[in-house]
């Protein structure tokens, strides 16, 4: 019982470290900063740029997200203080085309 404990040990040891080993041979690509080409960086620092970079563009299009969110609900909101008429004259502006079905027919 013990001989199969240990060549399971052995067996999870030596998966463990094939997935060490992958995950740190997976690079991340990108592009560096002007003139930081010139500096002699290490690849770690290189991978850690990239990294930083990766993680701050998904923030940046979390935030663009949320801006969109805002200005729709800005846009409905304004509108909602209108009154009908003035919100069908507004679509009348927006698409050049009348709202009311009876200036249409003359």
């Amino acid at each position: 019982m013990r001989f199969y404990s240990m060549k399971l040990l052995g067996l999870c040891v030596f998966l463990s470290a094939i997935c060490v080993l992958a995950a740190a041979e997976e690079k991340v690509k990108g592009q560096l900063p002007a003139q930081f080409k010139k500096l002699g960086l290490r690849d770690d620092q290189v991978q850690k740029i990239y990294k930083i970079q990766t993680d701050y563009r998904g923030k940046g299009a979390d935030l663009e997200k949320q801006l969109k969110e805002l200005k729709t609900k800005e846009k409905t909101e304004v509108e909602g203080v209108l009154t009908d008429e003035q919100k069908n004259r507004l679509k009348e502006i927006r698409t050049g085309e009348s709202a009311d079905p009876k200036k249409t027919s003359k």
